[in-house]
């Protein structure tokens, strides 16, 4: 099966005749013990490039069109992202990612499209079959690979599994053993498939601990984490209690009366669906007998009683995601322990972490995975140091096997490792360069491009 990865929105760009102006030749596969890197092509017009003898790039001007073709959007879900599409045997199947702020549970689903020429789409009913939220979707010379993510409320860290599909329809689950720990963020870029191995690769962030907060005066200081700020008595180093993030940072768009007292809160999802019906940027929701009005042109803010039409208050829209005091309670005696409105409490975390702001460097480190059966995916380790800034640009697979583009960014600069693996599991260090580049690696006749 070929692939061609296209992703985006919900539109498909099909290729009359030709290839696209931008594409970077990566450089000959037929040699891969001597072969180097070529240089980045760049064009206005389309070219057409081929790989002589000597290695050298010839470039000849095509004549070329895109037609552009959208896909029947289904009725719901509203949202439609992350078309990636795949070639087959009787033409390409289109899988994407659907999400309807108005239906039960998490709301997302799976969709997918068949075509026979790429022209002609008809949607496929399918219902997702993950267990947990899709993450990431990629396609590969074998069909499509997802990352779903798990999560239970009781830890901070989620559980992954990844899918594969040939059809996009019918999926087969694998495990993966990630450790991932507290302050670390993994995400995935890109996947390929070949010589019986398929390989998905990404970045894993790790971010220090923040440093305390403290109240000398009132003789706490707070410690932000998974489950809030942990208020500790600074005289005994006792907890006294912990607040959840949203009562300090707040929960959301929220109305507040004049004296500052909660009146209602606003729900993201009701907000984006509102504004799914009238792209003009203002809304008008009605919840528990109030009326919202909100104009992002302008950017203000209306509340009204809706039986008395009273206006209970208004102002601009900045209003709605902060709060203006922070009250926190000892639970044991019901003592006020801290009692500040938000200006004071953000100019204190800002003097916390004045100084340490040289310190606070998350640092990222490549993750790459590889499964030959689907059952079972397996951590690889590249030969890299751990970055202050870095990922991976780009996977393909071609002639010669998987090579990966790894970018970084530090205090040297910026630089580029171009990395090779026959099976995906031993890997070497192809070429280098100082030029950052995070783009897509695909190949076709024999060499690798870099989409541009």
């Amino acid at each position: 099966m070929a692939s061609n990865l296209i992703g985006g929105a919900a539109l498909v760009l099909t290729l009359v005749g030709g290839t696209a102006a931008g594409v970077q030749l990566l450089g000959n596969t037929d040699d891969p013990e001597e072969g180097n890197l070529a240089s980045a092509i760049e064009s206005d017009q389309a070219v057409d490039e081929t790989i002589s003898t000597d290695r050298t790039p010839t470039v000849g001007v095509v004549e070329f069109a895109w037609e552009k073709v959208t896909l029947p959007k289904p009725t719901s879900p509203t949202d439609v992202w992350n078309i990636q599409v795949a070639a087959t045997d009787d033409g390409f199947v289109a899988v994407g990612t659907g999400y309807d702020p108005t239906a039960p549970g998490p709301g997302e689903s799976l969709l997918v499209w068949q075509s026979s020429d790429g022209t002609d789409w008809t949607p496929e009913g399918v219902t997702s079959p993950f267990d947990g939220q899709l993450d990431a979707l990629f396609t590969t010379d074998d069909g499509f690979v997802a990352v779903v993510r798990s999560y239970d409320e009781t830890t901070p860290v989620a559980s992954t599994s990844i899918y594969r599909s040939t059809d996009g329809i019918n999926w087969t689950g694998g495990t993966v053993d990630l450790s991932i720990g507290v302050n670390q963020y993994m995400w995935f870029t890109g996947a390929a498939s070949g010589n019986g191995a398929t390989v998905i690769a990404g970045s894993l962030q790790t971010e220090p601990d923040q440093p305390p907060i403290v109240f000398e005066e009132e003789g706490i200081l707070l410690e932000e984490g998974y489950e809030g700020f942990t208020v500790t008595d600074i005289a005994t180093g006792d907890t006294i209690t912990v607040v959840g993030t949203e009562e300090v940072y707040g929960a959301g768009p929220t109305i507040r009366g004049p004296d500052g007292g909660f009146v209602l809160s606003l729900s993201e999802e009701v907000i984006e669906a509102a504004l799914q019906d009238n792209f003009e940027g203002a809304v008008s929701i009605e919840q528990d007998g109030i009326g919202v009005e909100i104009d992002y042109n302008d950017g203000s803010y209306v509340a009204t009683d809706i039986a008395s039409g009273a206006v209970i208050t208004e102002g601009p829209i900045d209003e709605l995601y902060g709060i203006p005091q922070i009250v926190i309670v000892d639970p044991e005696t019901g003592e006020t322990i801290l009692d500040i409105d938000a200006d004071t409490f953000y100019r204190a975390q800002d003097d916390a972490w004045k100084d340490y702001s040289d310190d606070y460097r998350p640092e990222t480190e490549l993750v790459v995975l590889v499964t030959t059966g689907g059952s079972v995916w397996n951590r690889v380790e590249l030969a890299t140091a751990v970055a202050e800034e870095a990922g991976i640009g780009g996977i393909g697979f071609g002639q010669n096997g998987f090579l990966l583009s790894v970018f970084s960014y530090g205090p040297d600069g910026a630089g580029q490792d171009f990395w090779r693996s026959v099976d995906g599991q031993d890997w070497e260090l192809f070429s280098s360069t100082d030029e950052p580049g995070g783009s897509p690696i695909v190949s076709a006749d024999g060499a690798y491009y870099r989409l541009s």
